[in-house]
């Protein structure tokens, strides 16, 4: 079973065996949170490793995507791809622009006017009514009233939502990490709580399409062809064409052309005669 610009679900199974550390203690299993913000630049680094066997193989999709973001950054296509290819283009399926950006913003580097990426967002929320804001002051003004909301980052604005976007999100708007933040995740940037969150954002993007940016495919377009059969509009295109009459086919094959000068005499043969039809 293949998983779309993640490989094969040997890979996602190999990634998931890698970086989820479960200690197993009275029969029941406890996931460790990353400690550390290295522990989620790892987790990259892993998902790269897996994307360059994949460049490298020329999975169709992989090879698709990796064009299209290579066409919008600006990239330039290497003969032969290496690690560093393969960290920018992990990144920016999580929504960041390069494995610089990513390393700055979850190493907790990045100040509250930085951009902070699009990984706290997923196209799955668009159908919900997101409460965007330019500044940060704006957003905690609106959280004071009304019913529980949770503020994200994005880029260089904020994202005001409530619990239905964070199931988006894949979360779990009920545990108690939202209360060690507060529901602010730009408040609570670098401590442990919102590195926890970070961690099971990585984890439920796993075998995923890119959250932040997905390419379009390329728009079909239609050409009649002669090596193809031809379809029933194409029949019936013709049929239209071959019942109008024959000067006003005359005219529109001389479209494009040199019109003759005023003046001058009109060639003969454009005469328009009455159409006759079949009774």
């Amino acid at each position: 079973m293949t998983s779309p610009l993640f490989g094969n679900s040997g890979s996602v199974g190999r990634l998931i065996g890698v970086v989820m550390n479960t200690v197993f203690s009275s029969g029941a299993a406890t996931l460790e949170f990353p400690s550390r913000c290295d522990e989620l630049l790892r987790e990259i680094k892993i998902r790269a490793r897996l994307r360059l066997n994949d460049l490298t193989n020329e999975s169709p999709d992989v090879i698709f995507y990796a064009r299209w973001i290579s066409r919008r950054q600006r990239w330039a296509w290497p003969a032969k791809w290496k690690l560093n290819h393969a960290l920018n283009i992990v990144c920016t399926e999580l929504g960041f622009q390069d494995w610089e950006h990513a390393r700055h913003v979850l190493g907790g580097q990045a100040k509250p006017t930085d951009d902070m990426g699009g990984l706290w967002y997923d196209f799955r929320c668009q159908p919900l009514l997101n409460n965007w804001f330019a500044s940060y002051a704006e957003a905690r003004v609106f959280c004071k009233h009304g019913a529980t909301r949770f503020l994200f980052p994005y880029a260089r604005q904020v994202v005001v939502d409530d619990e239905n976007f964070e199931r988006m999100l894949g979360l779990d708007p009920e545990s108690p990490l939202w209360e060690e933040t507060r529901r602010d995740l730009l408040a609570s940037y670098g401590t442990p709580a919102w590195r926890a969150l970070c961690h099971l954002r990585l984890t439920a993007t796993r075998g995923r399409l890119p959250i932040g940016r997905r390419p379009a495919a390329p728009a079909r377009r239609f050409r009649v062809n002669s090596f193809r059969k031809p379809s029933t509009y194409d029949k019936s295109l013709r049929n239209v064409q071959r019942r109008q009459p024959r000067c006003l086919r005359h005219f529109r094959s001389l479209a494009g052309k040199t019109r003759p000068r005023s003046g001058t005499r009109r060639p003969s043969g454009l005469r328009c005669s009455r159409p006759k039809y079949s009774s």
